[in-house]
């Protein structure tokens, strides 16, 4: 080897001594702005499910008559209704599509929707199961039809399932499968 090779060799080595420090400082520095990104993502799609969660619970206890069903006006279960679907639609882009798929199953299986123009939903529930009748004048609160339970709590532990998955619960969700 030349004396002019060596010397190149030795400028490379170097060269490449000096720049690894450099290249991990980048990596590093890449890596914590995409978990900071992540967890951003993340908490904000926490903060949205935990808006929803109370509400799509209420809907299911309701429907499924646990808890405190007995307590609540038809009215408040169309309410958490529109407060759930505000914060669905609103925040749209944040969701996965298994939780829409799940959210839509379960709404439309629990609400009796696009009625005449200018009219509520109605439940899908029958209503001589609930002793707090609606007060709403000329509203038909309950559309008369039994609560499929094996179905409701399949659909129920699928929007559940979604959400575990989507904050990152694996565990939770294998469970549940």
């Amino acid at each position: 080897m030349t004396a002019e090779t060596l010397v190149a060799v030795e400028v490379v080595k170097a060269l490449a001594s000096v720049s690894v420090p450099f290249v991990l400082v980048w990596a590093a520095h890449r890596l914590q702005r995409k978990q900071k990104s992540f967890e951003a993502v993340m908490g904000e799609k926490a903060r949205h499910y935990a808006h929803i969660s109370p509400l799509v619970n209420l809907i299911f206890s309701y429907r499924f008559r646990v808890g405190d069903f007995l307590d609540h006006a038809p009215e408040t279960v169309l309410e958490a209704k529109r407060k759930a679907d505000q914060e669905f639609w609103t925040f749209e882009y944040l969701w996965s599509d298994q939780f829409r798929l799940a959210y839509h199953l379960f709404m439309l299986d629990g609400f009796s929707v696009f009625g005449a123009e200018g009219t509520k939903a109605r439940l899908r529930v029958d209503g001589t199961f609930y002793p707090v009748k609606p007060t709403t004048p000329g509203w038909e609160a309950f559309s008369g039809e039994t609560v499929d339970r094996a179905v409701l709590g399949k659909l129920y532990a699928e929007l559940k399932s979604a959400i575990a998955r989507d904050l990152g619960f694996d565990a939770y969700t294998t469970r549940m499968e």
